[in-house]
């Protein structure tokens, strides 16, 4: 097995890093330490860094497709890392984090619905809500309280603190939102639909039937879960999104 030293300082100024080269436009100085950026200062590993130059030597550097090792190793993480065993299908690219945020806060709420963030917390979460035209609530109460709010940005780790959001933290999030659920009369919450999955994260879910009908045993607590059923119905939007973003230049392209 291949032994990192961690503890080597690499150098990384005049490499147009923006995290060491930018420091004087950004504050003025470049006496400071940059914590602002989430940069990695640990070298590559060995088989990125192969990878990475066997594309280079090829010497062609043209558009690229996803082959199948691509999702099998997303498949392979989630399985590893976390028990979830995922399927090719129920993955959606994205160009990138901000996009994606984009995306499912255009998927999920109107503009106008007010959304739920609590800083400190990456900061596109302020910019992307406001581009979408939705209202930011900014709360850091212990005790976080929902009234009209039609979704929540939730960042693990918590940036800059890297502190990592917890299960604890999480059962506390599903208790108020089932409870929400339930005081706007929302009672049948199996119409998100899970048809065939079996969930256990301190709380047990037993799905019943195809029509995605299932119990919580404990009362007042609500599962946040990833499946088909969150973006199937969004799936031909999102790819519209997609190829529509490919062509834009197109449309906006004066003939001659």
């Amino acid at each position: 097995m291949v032994k990192y030293n961690f503890d080597k300082v690499i150098d990384r100024t005049d490499y147009h890093s923006v995290k060491w080269d930018e420091l004087e436009n950004t504050f003025g100085a470049k006496d400071v330490l940059p914590m602002w950026v989430a940069d990695m200062e640990f070298r590559s590993s060995e088989p990125v860094i192969d990878a990475i130059e066997n594309a280079v030597q090829h010497g062609i550097y043209g558009y690229t497709s996803r082959p199948s090792s691509y999702y099998q190793a997303i498949i392979d993480w989630m399985e590893k890392r976390h028990n979830w065993k995922v399927k090719k299908d129920w993955l959606a690219y994205s160009p990138g984090v901000v996009p994606a945020l984009s995306f499912i806060i255009r998927a999920f709420t109107q503009p106008g619905d007010k959304v739920i963030i609590q800083p400190p917390v990456y900061y596109p979460f302020f910019k992307v809500i406001d581009a979408e035209g939705n209202t930011i609530r900014v709360t850091t109460e212990p005790q976080m309280k929902i009234s009209e709010e039609e979704a929540g940005c939730i960042l693990s780790p918590i940036q800059p603190t890297i502190v990592p959001i917890i299960s604890q933290d999480i059962s506390k999030v599903k208790g108020i939102v089932f409870e929400d659920h339930n005081a706007n009369g929302v009672q049948d919450i199996g119409e998100m639909g899970l048809p065939d999955i079996l969930v256990s994260n301190g709380l047990t879910v037993a799905v019943t039937d195809e029509t995605g009908s299932y119990l919580l045993p404990r009362e007042g607590h609500f599962i946040f879960i990833t499946t088909p059923s969150d973006y199937i119905p969004t799936t031909a939007w999102y790819k519209n999104l997609l190829e529509d973003n490919l062509h834009f230049g197109l449309r906006f392209t004066p003939e001659k």
